[in-house]
């Protein structure tokens, strides 16, 4: 039987297709092959223009939060800040462009959170960051949590076109994040609460 590769990188172009749907190889399906070949591929990078509404955010807790960035198709930036005047801590207090907007598809949205300043609840705030590669086409990226008891729950799953990912967090002190792209562990890390003196 002879041996098949895969050209490397795959040809991408803007399609009606779903992202990542092979649109064409060559050789065509059923070419007749003797010998070593290299399957080269057209691969859809989604639909161009696709249009999205921005969901507003403001006033939601972490949790909330984490649930809308898995519904919706922009990237949200966040960075952090103490609370100001009647802010509640470990809410969303602003971000730009503003819940309403119709943007490009996985535009970026600068989000600003209010974090605690010492957590009531034992539990650590902060915002993961992370950069990645960019990507030819928006990928799956899932953050789990492993507690130091060593139970394991989901943070947040959503589509990613690479670059600077930052995700809020709100857990226990010493719980592992663990970053995950299309079903591969690449990363953990360990969550400490912040010394004030540092």
């Amino acid at each position: 039987t002879p041996r098949i590769g895969l050209g490397d990188p795959p040809l991408y172009r803007f399609s009606p297709a779903p992202a990542g749907t092979i649109l064409e190889q060559s050789p065509a399906p059923d070419t007749p092959i003797t010998g070593p070949t290299t399957v080269d591929l057209v691969v859809s990078r989604g639909p161009e223009g696709n249009k999205v509404t921005v969901p507003d955010i403001i006033g939601m807790s972490v949790e909330e939060t984490l649930a809308a960035m898995g519904r919706t198709d922009v990237v949200f930036d966040f960075s952090s800040r103490i609370p100001e005047g009647g802010e509640m801590a470990g809410t969303v207090v602003s971000q730009m462009p503003a819940g309403g907007s119709n943007v490009a598809g996985f535009s970026r949205v600068a989000t600003v959170i209010a974090m605690p300043v010492q957590a009531s609840s034992g539990k650590v705030y902060g915002v993961f960051t992370e950069t990645l590669p960019v990507y030819p086409y928006p990928f799956q990226i899932k953050v789990s949590a492993i507690s130091p008891t060593g139970e394991r729950y989901p943070l947040v799953t959503l589509k990613h076109p690479g670059g600077p990912l930052s995700v809020p967090y709100a857990v226990e002190e010493g719980t592992v994040l663990v970053l995950t792209i299309l079903n591969k562990e690449v990363g953990t890390y360990e969550i400490h609460a912040q010394n004030p003196e540092q």
